[in-house]
């Protein structure tokens, strides 16, 4: 079969496209490009020569195949530039020719000998992909790294202790990948999760553990987990249930659409009001732990899996708030006001009510001055009005100068009004 009818849906490579320039234009062929887009355009970028090339066999990933990312996946082979090659050729014919000035015919047959080495060593590049990328790895001069180092990647074996109680509780199948299931440290107590990685990932770790740091990588299946919690020592990852729920032949029920809203409502459900037929039964006597709800596919709507809190009575989804309101979305309910939302509502209506009070000028904390400045007004009664007596005193005094002042003015302007008329008589 060819990739492109394997698991991984794709499409063949292009061989055969258009160039568009920023203003609008459209190419076919790079002759017929303007003059004035030759800064923008050059040769490289139509697909004269794809097809020698094999542009076919490269795989185009589009988000909505698969509801992944978008990816553009080839294999490069790296070829000679020639000009390394040539500089290089050049020098050791330098050096012959030096020789055999100085030591005559014997050292020309060392020189073909040095020739006959290089063909040899140009023979050698000519190898597989694989090959020249182990070459290319080898002759990377890795940094002796002296930081901080993070944990070691270790791949469990099948009978590790760590899968007994997995086994027990949740029955899983015997085509589980336990070979490539890893965690972060060699003690069974701080083997807190459990994670897993494909074969080919599993052999880059393995034999690259002390050349090459690796800060993350794997698909978290399992989480370790206090007894209180759950009866099962290891409770199923939400992160990981699409990949482990078809490993599981235990805690996996099917349910109809009607329990799986109920099992994303915002409180718990009691299992008796489950009307999944034969459900209500199934999950009778089971004990506190993680079990899982598979709603099947129905019209455009995927098939999903979630994680259910069982408790002797109620069922609760454990998944988080954003992961609970992207399922209810798909079963076409409103989603539900997060924690991080209800805080972002509470912030803004105290900011509402702060502008409010600034509005009306009262300011934070305005009622608390007023009453402490009447409390000190009642304790200096009597200061407060002997004050203010005072100050009416000081005025009246104030008011019986400016009369004087004004009379005297008015007797002075009266004199020198006499005075003009009998100077004038």
């Amino acid at each position: 079969k060819q990739w492109y009818q394997r698991r991984v849906r794709g499409v063949p490579g292009l061989t055969k496209w258009r160039v568009l320039h920023s203003s609008g234009t459209w190419y076919d062929r790079f002759e017929d490009v303007e003059e004035k887009h030759l800064k923008a355009i050059n040769s490289t970028m139509f697909p004269d020569g794809a097809e020698e090339h094999n542009m076919q066999y490269c795989m185009r990933v589009y988000p909505h195949l698969q509801n992944t990312g978008g990816f553009f996946i080839c294999v490069i082979e790296r070829k000679p530039t020639g000009v390394k090659e040539e500089k290089q050729e050049n020098e050791k014919e330098d050096v012959v020719a030096e020789k055999e000035e100085e030591n005559g015919d014997e050292v020309k047959n060392e020189g073909e000998e040095v020739k006959e080495d290089g063909e040899e060593k140009e023979e050698g590049k000519k190898d597989t992909i694989h090959t020249n990328t182990n070459l290319l790895v080898d002759s990377l001069k890795f940094k002796k790294y002296s930081g901080f180092r993070e944990d070691p990647y270790l791949f469990l074996d099948k009978d590790a202790d760590a899968f007994t109680p997995i086994k027990e509780w949740y029955s899983v199948k015997e085509d589980f990948p336990f070979d490539n299931i890893f965690a972060r440290s060699s003690e069974n107590t701080k083997q807190r999760v459990l994670s897993v990685a494909c074969r080919r990932i599993r052999d880059i770790i393995q034999n690259n553990e002390k050349r090459i740091k690796i800060i993350n990588c794997g698909l978290k299946l399992f989480s370790y987990c206090k007894p209180s919690f759950s009866s099962c020592p290891y409770r199923i990852v939400q992160a990981g249930i699409h990949y482990s729920a078809q490993f599981l032949g235990s805690r996996l029920y099917t349910v109809c659409r009607a329990d799986m809203e109920r099992a994303l409502s915002a409180a718990g459900v009691p299992k008796h009001t489950l009307t999944t037929p034969g459900l209500a039964e199934q999950l009778t006597g089971i004990p506190t732990m993680i079990i899982v709800f598979h709603l099947p596919a129905e019209g455009l709507r995927p098939e999903f899996w979630i994680c259910i809190f069982s408790t002797e009575n109620n069922i609760k989804s454990y998944v988080t708030e954003d992961e609970k309101n992207h399922f209810r979305l798909l079963l076409g309910m409103e989603p539900l006001i997060t924690v991080r939302e209800k805080r972002k509502l509470d912030a803004m209506e105290k900011y509402r009510e702060k502008k409010r009070l600034e509005k009306e000028g009262i300011g934070e904390g305005g009622a608390v001055k007023e009453g402490e400045e009447e409390k000190d007004g009642a304790e200096a009664g009597v200061d407060q009005g002997g004050l203010e007596g005072a100050e009416g005193d000081n005025q009246g005094l104030e008011g019986l100068e400016e009369d004087i002042n004004q009379g005297l003015e008015v007797k002075d302007q009266v004199k020198e009004e006499g005075v003009e008329r009998t100077n004038g008589d």
